[in-house]
């Protein structure tokens, strides 16, 4: 649930402000992308871990909490470098360039 927000801040970092998640994705990511795809997997993991009501009983569902929070914390870790650190790096390489 924490991971599924910490896309949603991600998501406002970046400058989205939609009310909704899915609506921050629909801007934040092409239709059919990958991006779309692991935004998307990542709300939904999440919708499952707030639906479930209490930890008891996301237990006791054939969800494994530990294999989704696994999961959405290599999603975060993937929507960061997608979103941050790979244009970071293309901008440093840019700049390099305009010094030579």
């Amino acid at each position: 649930m924490l991971l599924r927000l910490c896309l949603e801040q991600l998501l406002v970092e970046q400058g989205f402000e939609q009310k909704r998640l899915i609506d921050k994705i629909n801007a934040a990511a092409p239709k059919g992308s990958q991006l779309e795809t692991l935004f998307t997997a990542c709300r939904l993991a999440g919708n499952e871990f707030v639906h479930a009501g209490t930890l008891e009983e996301l237990n006791k569902s054939e969800l494994k909490p530990e294999i989704i929070a696994s999961a959405l914390a290599q999603f975060i870790n993937l929507a960061v470098e997608i979103l941050i650190a790979i244009p970071k790096a293309a901008e440093e390489i840019k700049n390099n360039f305009g010094k030579a």
